[in-house]
């Protein structure tokens, strides 16, 4: 019977097989940054703000952060406890407790990581609330970062609330953070993989 999918994503991190592989958390942040420009230009050409490329950023951020919890924890030592957590459904959770995230920045770790499921599974049918921004995700709005009219009684479908060049860069900080903490997590292999931190630095565009 062949081996199903996440089998084998599974078996590619808690087996030394043979083959070659490399970083590819730069990859996914250059995809970013690709796409932070071109939300900057769209933004400036609407209002300011409006940029459907958040949509496809957010999934990419959290994408490159797992590719840099890899790279990290398959470092010499290997930190195979984090290796095996990210088998589990919970792996972004078990990122937050294994790099001490704590709050504030824990809190909004966890808005970044909803918003990412939000976005990947969509169920974009009505929230039950005048403005169409679901309750647990309130915050974000009372924050400023969404595309929204400001009114309280009505406001732009969900989806096209998430379409907000202020929410791609709030998202982009949070990653940056929790990054910096994992290269900050052993001073054993900070020396080597401190530099990473550069890939997930802002571009000079807001």
């Amino acid at each position: 019977m062949p081996t199903s999918g996440r089998a084998d994503r599974s078996g590619r991190l808690l087996e030394n097989r043979s083959g070659a592989w490399g970083s590819s958390s730069a990859d996914f942040m250059r995809i970013v940054r690709l796409l932070f420009a071109h939300s900057s230009d769209y933004a400036a050409r609407i209002d300011g703000n409006c940029s459907p490329y958040a949509l496809t950023a957010i999934p990419m951020l959290l994408s490159s952060l797992r590719c840099l919890v890899v790279e990290f924890a398959s470092y010499p030592p290997a930190d195979a406890p984090m290796l095996d957590a990210l088998t589990e459904a919970n792996d972004f959770g078990r990122i937050l407790e294994r790099y001490l995230i704590d709050d504030p920045l824990r809190s909004e770790s966890l808005l970044l990581q909803e918003l990412r499921n939000e976005i990947i599974h969509p169920a974009h049918r009505p929230s039950g609330t005048a403005d169409n921004w679901p309750e647990y995700l309130r915050v974000l709005k009372e924050k400023g970062l969404l595309q929204s009219t400001g009114r309280k009684d009505s406001d732009y479908i969900f989806f096209s609330q998430l379409q907000s060049h202020r929410l791609f860069a709030w998202s982009w900080r949070v990653t940056r953070d929790i990054v910096e903490r994992v290269l900050q997590s052993d001073p054993r292999k900070s020396p080597v993989l401190g530099d990473f931190l550069h890939n997930y630095e802002p571009v000079d565009r807001a």
